[in-house]
């Protein structure tokens, strides 16, 4: 067994929020824990240990969250290579927001004891919010019709709408959603302050850069609906 579709990114988006809800619906099975890591750190184990994750369930739709999987640009391939043109989900934040809550959750979590700009002259992966960059592996090897493409402001917004959107993209049924399931999971601290922000924003190159990302992204939003 090999599942049909994978959520490859990005993190601090709504990936423990949908991983809570595809385990609660009854069409759909995930991996238990998220990153298995196969396509990027474990490939050379093989297909078959990658099999041994996703047992014989009858669930339509079988898959994993791995938020680790944009950030590698041979990971495209590999997924060509042993599930064929799969579907692929991809959820992204505005760009300083996911700055600023990376910080934040690596500040909650002890991972990291300075200030907002020393995180990001010093520990911030900035590739992480070249978006296209990061997207254009999977639409060379996916095509876009095989690529979810969603807004974390969108999920927040309705949390019901975007899975009724995820349920159609995988092919099970739109369940209307628990209550429980309608805010988000295992969310740091909206980073709305104005002082983390002005750091953030302080680069007028990388601000610019953000930004046209960003824009491109939305573009493949809308040419979708």
């Amino acid at each position: 067994m090999l599942p049909n579709f994978l959520y490859i990114g990005t993190g601090k988006a709504g990936s423990t929020w949908l991983l809570d809800a595809l385990t609660w619906h009854p069409e759909a099975f995930v991996t238990p824990a998220k990153e298995t890591n196969f396509f990027d750190l474990n490939f050379h184990r093989g297909p078959e240990w990658y099999s041994g994750f996703f047992p014989q369930t009858g669930a339509r739709a079988v898959g994993e969250i791995a938020h680790r999987y944009l950030r590698d640009p041979e990971v495209a391939g590999r997924i060509l290579s042993v599930l064929g043109p799969t579907r692929c989900i991809a959820v992204f934040r505005e760009p300083a927001d996911y700055t600023l809550s990376s910080y934040l959750f690596a500040v909650r979590n002890g991972r990291f004891t300075g200030g907002p700009e020393a995180w990001m002259a010093e520990r911030f992966e900035h590739q992480s919010v070249r978006y296209m960059t990061l997207l254009a592996p999977f639409l060379q090897a996916m095509g876009r019709d095989k690529l979810f493409i969603g807004c974390f402001d969108d999920l927040q917004a309705d949390p019901a709408g975007f899975f009724r959107n995820i349920c159609a993209f995988l092919d099970i049924e739109p369940l209307p959603l628990p209550v429980r399931l309608h805010g988000s999971s295992n969310a740091a601290a909206r980073p709305r302050s104005a002082a983390l922000a002005l750091i953030v924003n302080r680069s007028e190159e990388h601000t610019s850069e953000l930004q046209s990302h960003s824009d491109l992204v939305c573009r493949l939003l809308l040419e979708k609906k």
